[in-house]
């Protein structure tokens, strides 16, 4: 790991971690914000020893702890005059989003499973015909842990979900 934090790991057994693991039992790992560069190369023996391998490397941002590679928008975590809560924790058949104190217009709901492929994308139209509440069915989901990502204009904010069956 290179940028504003630098960490280097040797892992010989999958599942591979950047923090290391205890059978599968991921260890945490708080990011600081900024931005990253992630670095795995594979090598031929155990320990980091004989041929490397082809390397892959992913460039990423955290901001307030949340990964994300869209750092044009404003946080919404951030700003103390925007207000969005998601319950119940854990879900199971839907999550509802509160935006409180949002400012009217369009916003899109995306959530993301834990290798960051899109699982559920809806847009959200706050205005004071719909309000400021909004459901999104999670019943095609499996158990585990997403990231809900809400986006306007102007502004983007992050939240875990809990999904339990």
């Amino acid at each position: 790991l290179m940028g504003t934090q630098v960490r280097t790991r040797t892992e010989n057994k999958a599942p591979f971690s950047l923090t290391g693991d205890i059978n599968g039992d991921y260890r945490d790992q708080e990011f600081i914000p900024g931005t990253y560069t992630l670095k795995a190369t594979p090598f031929s023996e155990r320990n980091a020893q004989g041929s490397p391998g082809i390397e892959l490397m992913i460039n990423f941002t955290v901001i307030n702890g949340t990964p994300t590679q869209q750092t044009q928008f404003g946080d919404l975590s951030l700003d103390p005059t925007y207000e969005m809560s998601v319950y119940p924790v854990p879900a199971d058949q839907e999550i509802f989003i509160d935006m409180k104190f949002f400012e009217q217009g369009v916003y899109e709901a995306e959530l993301f499973d834990v290798a960051g492929r899109t699982m559920i994308s809806q847009k959200l139209v706050y205005d004071e015909v719909t309000g400021k509440r909004f459901s999104l069915d999670t019943q095609s989901l499996a158990a585990g842990v997403y990231m809900l990502r809400i986006a306007g204009q102007r502004y983007q904010g992050w939240k875990k979900v809990s999904i339990r069956r």
